[in-house]
């Protein structure tokens, strides 16, 4: 067990990924690297002591945590606030001896508050989790075996030296097996899934689509209010020559950055908590358009505060329809 990973979950809420993904990791790291199922505790084993001894010789604990991990078994309180729950136990006894916990999130959920876990699990809610999705099962997989790899030893396969052999006997052709895939069957009311292909470079260019989509759109956009900015520069300014066109280009170039700085930041933090990700993303450039209208009426010297309450509110609307449409996308993708 020394250097291994430890798969901490609950058979009513992710039986099926847990063992999608202990696959998974079997594949690349070696079965001896990987423990789950410990609730299999022999009759007569003291359960406390068996947890400790299986999840202190393990470097990493992966902490899975799907839609129902709270309240698999529907009690008040739920089963994580009970002193004997085995999930609780093999948390508390990592974060305890000071192993890496890695939450994992699951099929669209998310960590839980502050107020749904019993104390002794509170450094759980500081550890940066990984999200695993239905929809990008493979990429998200290869991301978390990446991780892994940098933790956890990997001896390299010996290659075994070749004797002479004598020629094998003709033998009747096997039927080629179905190639392995994620094991979704195994939950309990959950469809059979197709078997799905391993990750390609492609999956993870995909990542960039989004990026790269908004830094055109802002790219436009700044095009739009250097053009809006200089307008205002040329109407109101009694010598063209005493503000320069490049402060008109600045503001656009300043406006743009932030505004895309905004949109990655509460794309980030809706991956996680939708709702918290879309506020961030409507403060911001509330907060961006009152500081544009600010910036030109003095960068620009614009006469009239009309304009510049003009200019603050085409950058906030802008702002606004951009989160919205980010939000929903991403809302979608869960």
């Amino acid at each position: 067990m020394t250097g291994s990973v430890f798969i901490s979950y609950r058979r009513e809420d992710s039986a099926g990924y847990a063992r999608a993904i202990y696959n998974e990791l079997r594949e690349r790291l070696g079965a001896e690297k990987i423990f789950m199922d410990v609730d299999a505790i022999e009759p007569g084993l003291d359960f406390v002591e068996a947890i400790e001894n299986a999840v202190g010789k393990c470097d990493v604990l992966l902490a899975l945590i799907g839609p129902g991990w709270l309240n698999a078994v529907g009690e008040a309180p739920s089963r994580l606030h009970q002193s004997n729950d085995y999930v609780r136990s093999e948390i508390r006894t990592a974060l305890e001896r000071d192993i890496r916990v890695i939450p994992v999130l699951l099929g669209g959920a998310s960590m839980p508050g502050d107020d749904a876990i019993p104390p002794d699990l509170a450094p759980l809610l500081r550890r940066n989790a990984i999200e695993i999705r239905h929809t990008h099962f493979d990429a998200d997989v290869a991301s978390l075996v990446r991780v892994l790899l940098k933790l956890v030893d990997v001896a390299p396969t010996p290659t075994p030296s070749v004797a002479p052999q004598p020629a094998p006997r003709p033998q009747p052709v096997a039927e080629p097996a179905a190639p392995p895939g994620p094991a979704y069957a195994a939950s309990p009311g959950a469809p059979a899934a197709a078997p799905q292909p391993a990750p390609t470079p492609a999956g993870t260019r995909r990542a960039w689509v989004g990026p790269l989509a908004m830094a055109a759109l802002f790219t436009v956009a700044g095009m739009m209010l250097f053009a809006l900015f200089d307008d205002m520069r040329v109407g109101y300014s009694n010598d063209y020559r005493t503000v320069p066109e490049g402060n008109a280009a600045i503001s656009a170039l300043l406006a743009g950055v932030i505004g895309f700085v905004i949109t990655l930041i509460a794309g980030r933090i809706a991956r996680r908590r939708w709702k918290l990700g879309f506020t961030v993303g409507i403060a911001g450039f509330a907060a961006l358009g009152f500081a544009t209208g600010a910036w030109t009426e003095e960068m620009l010297d614009v006469r009239y505060g009309d304009d510049a309450l003009s200019a603050a509110i085409a950058v906030w609307v802008f702002g606004l329809v951009v989160i919205v449409t980010r939000m929903l996308w991403l809302r979608r993708a869960r």
